[in-house]
């Protein structure tokens, strides 16, 4: 990849092509082309682009179809929109489909070379944040692990299945088991069912009620553990 990156131009017309990559090579950027909305898709499938310069009126399909094919699985895709008959409608509906910017043709180099480096820079701007958002995230994670792990009391989280996504150190000690033996499984699975309860507790909640509220859990090892 050339030092600006890789950019798909993608234009019916063959000297449309041709006249954005040797602007764009100029640049130092490498360009690859695409004749209609099928080969754009071919040719993102296997290439990661910095941005897409997409036509709005191809032969096959139109603009608008080829961003939402292209979003669904690439949804981070850079798209500057190229038409010569763009409308206040057609512009607003191109931006919401996901287009950064939209050109007019015919347009100035200046005008797209500006464009592109705006986009680009609008990239790398989000590109930070979301690094930033995930080292913080990651911070947070580890004070939360940090925190729980010395609690004296077993801590879970589940989802709303029940499902458990997440044990502190103290659980896995009173279970005998591994953080990994319980994430992923239910959390009703590790409670002993009230039938199941000891004959000698069972017996002697009849006379404290205090054990109204105690439970018990499985241990790995067999046996029955009050918690």
């Amino acid at each position: 990849m050339s030092a600006n990156g890789r950019i798909l131009v993608a234009d019916d017309e063959e000297i449309i092509r041709d006249v954005l990559s040797e602007l764009l090579s100029a640049e130092s950027y490498t360009v690859d082309h695409a004749e209609n909305g099928t080969q754009a898709l071919e040719k993102i499938r296997g290439t990661e682009y910095s941005a897409v310069l997409l036509d709005l009126m191809l032969p096959d399909m139109d603009g608008y179809q080829v961003m939402d094919l292209i979003r669904q699985e690439y949804p981070a895709t850079l798209f500057i929109v190229m038409t010569g008959a763009i409308t206040v409608e057609s512009a607003v509906k191109a931006l919401r489909k996901g287009a950064y910017d939209y050109l007019r043709k015919p347009f100035e180099s200046t005008e797209l070379l500006n464009t592109i480096d705006n986009a680009l820079d609008h990239n790398i701007h989000l590109e930070q944040k979301h690094k930033q958002a995930e080292e913080k995230l990651q911070e947070s994670e580890e004070r939360y692990r940090l925190i729980t792990d010395t609690m004296n009391d077993g801590l879970s989280i589940q989802n709303r299945g029940g499902v458990i996504t997440q044990v502190n150190r103290r659980l896995c000690e009173i279970s005998g088991l591994a953080r990994h033996e319980l994430i992923g499984h239910a959390l009703a699975d590790l409670f002993v069912k009230r039938e199941d309860t000891p004959k000698d507790i069972a017996a002697s909640r009849d006379d404290q009620t205090k054990w109204d509220s105690e439970t018990f859990i499985h241990h790995k090892d067999g046996r029955k553990i009050a918690v």
